[in-house]
């Protein structure tokens, strides 16, 4: 049976903002969204709608290695942050001249599940519109070197998230230098043990190469916080599509996620019923690969509403990460 949108249309300001004319059949070229593969693409068209203003088509897969790993009967909130991440990626590439040399470094990250029923998975894979507005656009010798962003989702034609961050583009010679400043001093370049997974069902998922969280040892939980070792696994098809020199932003996020699902779990909550619906972080150093990263939940007992967990990341003494995370039970 084919999946009829929902007969609510849009607000006026996504129809007129995203127009009729967006496509689904076909995925962007891969190098304007930083993928290697293709089947990590989740784009299919774009359209500039104003000079700060664009419109961006994506296809949210049910057959995702990552993102389809759930046992609700919801979407991935987090496949559709990638989505908006890749629109960002497209929209600095396509319409604002940032070449594709530069790196892109993301300081904060921000969504909101607006309407988690639009999410609802009716069994065939669902089309995504993004709506992306620019601004605090910083410029250097004629050049863009950031901007902020703020984004709604329309999924199947109801608004469904809501998402807003802030992303720096940088010489590659200028982030090599940042890269060996940042990591001067640091205790890294040695080998570490990795870190064995949790059970795929104590944070969600169904496949244990998906897990990206395991015990930190005798001493990881109290009644205060829980504390877990993240987990890297450079194979992953998803979480490492390319080679990198750091541990990157959808792999924190997950490990955030996780993190908060292992804590609420510990407190009785189901896991496999908990979907993300509200995720707010901050970035203030790489997360190295060459050291060992740990996840610290602070999980306040449930008043009603969703699970409210506060997560930071650890490497080498100091605090490189920080979010605070929604869990809505279902």
């Amino acid at each position: 049976m084919n999946h009829q949108p929902p007969a609510a249309a849009p607000r006026a300001e996504f129809r007129e903002m995203a127009g009729d004319g967006l496509a689904f059949d076909r995925t962007v070229h891969k190098e304007l969204v930083h993928r290697r593969s293709v089947h990590e693409v989740l784009l299919t068209d774009s359209a500039r709608t104003s000079p700060d203003d664009f419109a961006v088509a994506a296809q949210l897969s049910r057959g995702h290695r990552l993102f389809g790993d759930r046992a609700t009967a919801f979407h991935d909130p987090l496949m559709v942050l990638e989505a908006a991440r890749q629109a960002t990626v497209l929209v600095a590439h396509r319409y604002c001249d940032v070449a594709a040399d530069r790196a892109f470094i993301a300081n904060t990250m921000a969504c909101e599940v607006t309407d988690l029923d639009a999410l609802r998975d009716h069994g065939d894979p669902a089309d995504a519109v993004i709506v992306m507005r620019t601004a605090d656009r910083r410029m250097r010798s004629g050049e863009l070197t950031g901007m902020t962003f703020a984004i709604d989702v329309t999924v199947d034609g109801a608004r469904a998230m809501s998402m807003a961050g802030a992303l720096m583009f940088m010489p590659r010679a200028d982030y090599r230098d940042l890269r060996a400043l940042r990591r001067a001093g640091k205790p890294t370049g040695g080998a570490s043990t990795p870190a064995s997974p949790l059970s795929a069902s104590a944070v969600g998922r169904r496949d244990q190469r998906n897990v990206v969280i395991g015990p930190s040892g005798p001493d990881g939980t109290d009644a205060d916080e829980a504390r877990f070792a993240v987990v890297v696994d450079q194979r992953h098809p998803s979480l490492f599509d390319h080679e990198l020199d750091h541990l990157p932003a959808i792999h924190l996020i997950e490990v955030f996620r996780q993190g908060a699902i292992a804590a609420a779990g510990l407190r009785g909550a189901s896991p496999h019923e908990l979907v993300l619906t509200r995720c707010d972080t901050t970035f203030t150093d790489f997360a190295e690969l060459d050291a060992p990263v740990t996840c610290v939940v602070s999980l306040p007992p449930r008043d009603g509403g969703p699970w409210v967990a506060r997560v930071g990341l650890e490497q080498s003494g100091g605090r490189i990460a920080e979010a605070t995370v929604d869990l809505t039970p279902v």
